[in-house]
């Protein structure tokens, strides 16, 4: 990710969290009533959306879609006994199956000779 496309992410933090949310649960088009609940005017919303859009962050204004394929994000889980893994899109769905079907995601700290592969 580019270091601009973080800092257009950063700044449009809870726009992206309400187009995950499909609008925040907003009739389809009522963009107007999003940016009264993002407390921000519609042409900044609107100038928001247009660099999101062209930097490929979301798909459709219209319809609330964020690009699931821009960025992807790993969380790790740790535990008294083992370590999982977890990878997501940018809508915070796990694909970690869908990519990688034979991945085991967990980690158990018996197996150190599984552990020193990793290494």
């Amino acid at each position: 990710m580019l270091p601009e496309q973080r800092e257009l992410i950063r700044q449009n933090q809870e726009l992206l969290y309400s187009f995950r949310k499909r609008g925040t649960n907003l009739p389809k088009n009522h963009l107007v009533l999003l940016a009264e609940k993002l407390n921000i005017a519609y042409k900044t919303l609107q100038k928001n959306l247009y660099e999101l859009k062209k930097n490929n962050i979301i798909l459709d204004s219209q319809n609330f879609l964020v690009n699931p394929d821009f960025a992807y994000f790993v969380g790790f889980y740790v535990t008294d006994n083992e370590i999982e893994v977890e990878l997501l899109n940018f809508e915070l769905e796990p694909i970690l199956d869908k990519i990688l079907p034979c991945f085991t995601n967990k980690i158990n700290y018996k197996d150190s000779s599984y552990l020193w592969e990793l290494m």
